[in-house]
């Protein structure tokens, strides 16, 4: 067997799958270097999408989302690293869905046992994988991921407003990702995930990609007009948008 389809099974059983060390130091320094830049990105009406939450420290960045073909040599991890190495576990072509860093800072708030599949299950691809890397290290103390072990595979778990319903959360068994800048974690569309409050002094910054088979459709940009018109950013909203913080855009998310 080789690697690839070793790695794609495991990937099959569990849900997720954590590899370690596949960034070099180089590399490393780019997702968090990159991370700092877009932190520090302005408002751009029509562009990158900058979305806050509300804690007792007030209103702070909580996510970044459509951002990638921002910075250049970011883009090229993602191209000639990311993309290669997502085809190769599949053996299929794949395209981006969607990008995003959720940043979490000191006292960020937690994200809600959810699947991410009912998030996007508006639009034609039946699978989705996201490939997830990491600016900071994540731990148990910063609200790293946890994945769910126990649920039944391939189906929308009973949720109320994509929040899965806590009589299901407290049977599964909640694995906590513990991870480096060096690692990258695959998970697919159904695994159940959440993670914890950030109580510690520092930022848990991960960077999500999320990918679909290539021969179902590219969705990239369809995807983001849609976001962009049902959950816009602080600065594009407006009186007459009335936005319901509730929607399927802002799945069991902190965000406001």
């Amino acid at each position: 067997m080789n690697n690839s389809k070793r790695l794609l099974e495991q990937l099959n059983q569990n849900g997720f799958l954590i590899m370690r060390n596949v960034f070099n130091k180089s590399e490393q320094t780019l997702l968090t270097t990159t991370a700092d830049k877009i932190y520090s990105l302005p408002e751009v009406k029509g562009s990158y999408m900058k979305y806050y939450e509300n804690t007792k420290d007030g209103r702070i960045l909580s996510r970044v989302e459509n951002f990638y073909k921002t910075d250049l040599e970011f883009k090229k991890i993602i191209n000639f690293k990311i993309d290669p190495l997502v085809n190769q576990i599949y053996g299929r072509s794949m395209n981006i869905f969607k990008d995003k860093i959720n940043w979490k800072q000191p006292n960020g708030g937690a994200f809600q046992p959810h699947q991410d599949y009912g998030a996007w299950n508006d639009f034609p691809p039946s699978y989705y994988i996201t490939c997830a890397m990491f600016a900071d290290e994540a731990t148990i103390k910063n609200g790293c991921l946890e994945m769910g072990i126990g649920y039944e595979k391939n189906v929308i778990l009973k949720n109320t407003d994509g929040v899965i319903d806590e009589s299901i959360v407290n049977k599964l068994t909640w694995k906590p990702i513990i991870v480096s800048p060096a690692d990258l974690v695959l998970f697919d569309g159904h695994v159940p995930h959440k993670s914890a409050d950030n109580k510690s002094e520092n930022t848990r910054r991960v960077y999500y990609f999320t990918y679909n088979y290539s021969s179902e459709g590219n969705y990239y940009d369809k995807y983001f007009e849609k976001k962009r018109e049902i959950m816009p950013p602080d600065f594009e909203r407006s009186e007459s948008n009335n936005i319901n913080l509730n929607n399927k855009y802002n799945l069991a998310n902190p965000i406001s």
